[in-house]
């Protein structure tokens, strides 16, 4: 038994290390590849090891590496693209609006369809352009204490006009944000809501505190929602689920990418539900501003 007892201890001694090892560098790649499919694409799952998982680490690195160069190139050719764009659609629209007031009667309602066109192209240009500033945005980014009901309060009057919003936000809430970026990515979520809720739903707005370093605002309406297996694919850029498939009522479907990726830049969370019994929420987590 003594035998038997010394062996066990040997082996176990032998082996603890080797099997904790082995352990610790798949949490490590298990970590990476999530936050890899998550889009952070700078992640790196750092196993310096010289056997079969060490070159599984190497080969991880390498994709996150050509995945971050090309998403980014993509990214910035939109970008400047959109940019690029502005400025003939802006003469467009100048020319277009000029025209519509000098052309015969016969033909006002024709060159009024063109202006519309290109106004909606404009619009596209916008938001294509909000949406690469947001996916690009640096580690610079400008995160200082913002008081939120104040960011509310503007997003609520520029997209909601005089309809009236429920809002429940303490004035003494401050997250740390970029001003700019926060506001944007409120008032998104606010004109989705006016959107797709209808001109007699109601939009509710509130915000609380989630332990000592944490917020978390919800804007929810209480309109059809959301097919529940569209869910999952809210936030990728150009989605729009198929009740909203218009250009009228579904925009370009860039609002809630605009969204997922500027609150990832200023480093919260988002998430899109629906709300019992019906309507669509969502909810944003930002850290509570440094003292």
């Amino acid at each position: 038994m003594w035998a038997v007892a010394i062996s066990f201890l040997i082996s176990v001694g032998w082996w603890a290390p080797l099997v904790i090892g082995i352990t610790r560098s798949i949490g490590q790649l298990t970590g990476a590849t999530e936050a890899i499919a998550e889009g952070r694409f700078e992640t790196r799952a750092g196993v310096v090891r010289r056997d079969e998982i060490g070159q599984l680490g190497e080969s991880i690195d390498q994709m996150a590496s050509r995945l971050d160069s090309l998403v980014n190139g993509q990214r910035k050719f939109l970008g400047d693209v959109a940019h690029e764009l502005g400025s003939p659609i802006g003469r467009m629209q100048v020319g277009t609006s000029i025209l519509e007031d000098r052309v015969p009667d016969n033909l006002k309602a024709a060159v009024g369809d063109v202006r519309e066109e290109v106004q909606a192209m404009s619009a596209l240009v916008g938001e294509l352009l909000a949406f690469t500033k947001a996916e690009m945005r640096m580690p610079s980014t400008e995160m200082r204490p913002v008081n939120l009901l104040e960011v509310v309060e503007q997003a609520i009057a520029r997209e909601m006009g005089d309809r009236k919003v429920s809002v429940e936000v303490s004035p003494r809430l401050e997250v740390g944000a970029d001003p700019g970026l926060l506001l944007r990515v409120v008032g998104n979520v606010i004109r989705n809501a006016s959107r797709y809720a209808g001109a007699e739903a109601t939009v509710k707005v509130g915000a609380s505190a989630r332990g000592i370093d944490r917020v978390e605002l919800k804007i929810e309406d209480n309109g059809p929602g959301v097919p529940e297996d569209a869910l999952v694919r809210l936030g990728e850029a150009f989605y729009r689920p198929d009740a909203a498939r218009t250009r009228e009522a579904g925009g370009f479907g860039l609002g809630l990418s605009i969204v997922k990726s500027g609150v990832a830049a200023m480093g919260g969370k988002v998430k899109f539900g629906n709300v019992r019994p019906h309507g669509f929420g969502v909810t944003i987590t930002l850290a509570v501003a440094a003292s």
